[in-house]
């Protein structure tokens, strides 16, 4: 019970940190005529991020706990240096630093959980995962939007900002000088961060390989339908304050459905790849849907079938990587996934708005569902083989 309320305070705390300053940087940034460093800070956090797999190694190497300590401090430093908008080289190295830290963290927190469940409550862990996150998300931006408006703030944005980097700060360097409570076998791996990179494809090539397609395939997906939500949404005749309202309830339903979700699934986790497949493809019909012209309410409708079928992709997608992984380096996996996920977004942000501008939302829609279809058969294709391969061994114990 423990290291279960110690795990969602953090992912609580972590995502309201991070959501906060993802919804205040790029209007502080503006307000400063600083908009043009804005971005070339945002291009340097998702330049560190392409290098995921190398974090999530160390991850490895050195256990959640420190990886999680100096992951918080790395990016707790990115954070505050950005609330000095108006240097270019400042909004540099808070981009790498903010992005490698953040990198530290995501894998950090996926390794604190695998080192702390069981294979029994397994799916209960990813739930409170996910929802923990959608509530630090939906806090996040209440914040943002809430705080800057009080008296004791309304000196600066500015204020925030850096109380957010030094409060994440103090609690990195808090986990940091109580780490040794908190030793994991994964510590002691004597195997260094690049001998593990090394196996990934002579020993892994098949994994491997299929881990960067999915990943880079789910990051295209991602580009073409999130950044864009708010104008579709705009666009179907909702107001500004109605955008924000539904983006904060759409987190709030998260955080209460994945836990229920995470529950039924570990009664249902042999069938993890059925549930994931009809959640993607529930997806892909609500996707195909926002095409559609119809009133604000039913698009709203739409987009709450939309969330509740995130949440069983989400969770049963985390359970069969879980199962896939190598436990031995399963950072420097998850890390891969999240290193072709930048890759992914960021070619689908080459193209996406030109697209939309050009095409309009119908040829982005197309897009999104055309990519959830090659993933799903990627998936497939993987994972085929391990339901075969369970079949046989299950299959030979009988007849022994």
């Amino acid at each position: 019970m423990n290291a279960t309320f110690s795990f969602a305070c953090f992912q609580v705390f972590f995502f309201t940190i991070m959501w906060v300053s993802k919804t205040l940087h790029p209007i502080y940034f503006e307000s400063a005529g600083s908009l043009t460093n804005f971005g070339l800070s945002y291009s340097c956090m998702a330049l560190a991020g392409y290098f995921s797999f190398l974090t999530g190694s160390y991850t490895d190497r050195f256990g959640s706990t420190k990886s999680l300590a100096f992951g918080s401090m790395l990016y707790s430093i990115g954070l505050f240096a950005r609330a000095f908008p108006e240097s270019k080289s400042i909004a540099i190295v808070s981009g790498l630093t903010a992005g490698i830290g953040a990198s530290l963290v995501l894998n950090s927190l996926r390794l604190w959980m695998l080192e702390k469940s069981t294979p029994e409550n397994k799916a209960r862990w990813v739930g409170l995962k996910s929802s923990t996150a959608a509530l630090g998300t939906a806090v996040g931006c209440a914040l943002a939007g809430f705080l800057p408006t009080l008296s004791f703030f309304a000196v600066s944005v500015k204020a925030v900002l850096m109380a957010s980097g030094l409060v994440l700060f103090l609690v990195g360097f808090t986990i940091f000088i109580l780490s040794h409570q908190y030793q994991t076998a994964q510590s002691t791996q004597q195997a260094s961060p690049l001998q593990n990179i090394k196996k990934l494809f002579p020993e892994y090539r098949r994994l491997s390989l299929f881990t960067s397609f999915i990943g880079i395939l789910t990051g295209f997906y991602v580009s073409f339908v999130s950044p864009y939500l708010p104008l579709i949404m705009k666009e179907k005749g909702l107001s500004l304050e109605s955008i924000g309202l539904s983006i904060g309830v759409f987190s709030l339903i998260r955080f209460f459905l994945d836990p229920i979700i995470a529950l039924w699934m570990e009664k249902n986790k042999s069938d993890s790849l059925k549930i994931f497949l009809a959640s993607e493809f529930s997806i892909l019909i609500v996707t195909g849907l926002f095409a559609l012209t119809v009133s604000k309410e039913i698009f709203i409708g739409f987009l709450v079938l939309r969330s509740i079928a995130l949440g069983f992709s989400t969770i049963s997608e985390e359970l069969l990587w879980i199962q896939k992984f190598p436990r031995e380096i399963v950072g420097l996996f998850f890390g891969l996934s999240q290193s072709s996920f930048f890759l992914g977004d960021f070619l689908g942000g080459l193209i996406n708005g030109s697209l939309y501008q050009n095409f309009g939302l119908s040829a982005c829609v197309g897009v999104a569902v055309a990519t959830i279809i090659v993933n799903s058969y990627l998936f497939i294709l993987l994972f085929k083989n391990q339901s075969q391969q369970t079949s046989t061994a299950a299959s030979s114990m009988v007849v022994a």
